[in-house]
């Protein structure tokens, strides 16, 4: 870019357009290359975005505006473009061969990956999908320049949160740790960036957030926990059921779909997890009471600082193998434990939730890894 004595633009967050703004220009994108996610500009506003789509350098970030709230940078995003539908059917004199035609509009869903950066109403949008709530919501995906101008700006309506993915923790790494969030928008408008500047940092919420600062309580099962060197990843899923409406959905939640938590741990440390195995699945003690609630918290780097908590409600144990070893590493065992219900939470759950109330604090474990400090986990009722 050609430097100049122009004073750079204060940060502004784009404009998000009413839903007649929103429609009207919809109806010209469904005519033609938005087809293909493709901006379908004429005029002025195309002449803009060629200047733009000119300047160099283009590499830069993606960033994300949730109701005319910048809420931070964001790592990578996939997908979320505007494709055509194919109806097929029999055809011609002999019925022998397939007539195709458009039969309407698919607005794929966004997919995002981003850290513990971000600012709170994010985590508060994730935090009420994940709580039972498909709290829908408008935004704006804003593409930059390494200059952290903005050039292409994709804006979204009405989307809901289908899936929340978080990877794998793992106590001898030092990876920084991120998730990706999955959501599908009702409808989805490509258009020119206004070339305003973004911030170029973020909150620094999180930002420190790696696979190893974790901490992991299952009711009755605080002195094995400490112990946990590995937690599998784990996606939580909302299906959606999509009505077409003309270019539009009504979207109806089907049942959440919660993923079985799996850890792995010293085998010498795996007795209380064994007791509970043999209990509930050999002695056949499997009911509602036998289960267990369960806390998983993401440590700031003190390891003291609760960033992000995702309980467990509901979980029962249905599995436990050694896990392959070679040389005289320790053995491991892997435990593999269904799960009811999945919530998330920004900082420390302060509260009692439908499924657990609070109860005295457990003994302190035994000297091991992680801080020893430890919270009181809550105790489940009875359904």
């Amino acid at each position: 870019m050609t430097a100049d004595n122009r004073q750079p633009e204060k940060t502004s967050v784009p404009h998000t357009p009413s839903r007649r703004e929103f429609l009207t220009k919809g109806a010209l994108l469904a005519g033609g290359a938005m087809i293909f996610g493709i901006p379908f500009l004429t005029g002025k506003t195309r002449l803009a975005y060629a200047a733009q789509q000119s300047r160099a350098p283009q590499a830069g970030q993606y960033a994300l505006v949730l109701d005319g709230q910048f809420v931070g940078l964001l790592k990578s995003v996939e997908s979320g473009f505007i494709s055509g539908n194919i109806i097929t059917q029999q055809s011609g004199p002999n019925q022998n061969f397939l007539g195709k035609a458009l039969g309407g509009i698919t607005y794929e869903d966004i997919s995002i990956h981003c850290g513990g950066n971000m600012e709170s109403g994010f985590y508060q949008w994730i935090q009420a999908s994940m709580n039972s709530q498909a709290n829908q919501m408008n935004g704006t995906i804003l593409k930059t320049d390494m200059n952290y101008q903005v050039i292409d700006e994709k804006v979204f309506q009405n989307a809901i949160i289908t899936e929340v993915a978080f990877p794998a923790l793992d106590g001898g790494s030092n990876a920084p740790y991120s998730f990706n969030v999955t959501f599908k928008p009702q409808q989805t408008l490509f258009q020119a960036g206004s070339g305003a500047q973004i911030p170029a940092q973020g909150q620094t919420f999180g930002g420190n957030l790696l696979s190893s600062h974790y901490r992991l309580n299952i009711q009755g099962l605080e002195s094995a926990c400490a112990f946990v060197t590995r937690i599998e990843p784990l996606v939580w899923k909302r299906p959606l059921v999509q009505a077409q409406t003309g270019n539009a959905y009504n979207a109806g939640a089907q049942p959440v779909e919660t993923p079985n938590l799996v850890i792995t741990l010293p085998a010498s440390q795996a007795g209380p997890f064994s007791q509970w195995f043999h209990n509930f699945v050999v002695q056949g003690q499997a009911g509602n009471e036998e289960e267990k609630p369960g806390i998983l918290e993401l440590l700031a780097p003190d390891l003291q600082q609760v960033l992000f908590t995702i309980s467990f409600g509901h979980l029962g144990i249905f599995r436990m193998s050694p896990v392959p070893s070679s040389g005289v590493q320790e053995s491991l065992v892997k435990v593999e434990m269904y799960c009811e219900t999945m919530q998330f939470a920004q900082g420390q759950i302060g509260g009692s939730s439908s499924a657990q109330q609070q109860s005295a604090p457990p003994p302190s474990p035994p000297a091991r890894r992680r801080p020893s400090r430890r919270k009181s986990l809550p105790r489940r009722k009875t359904r």
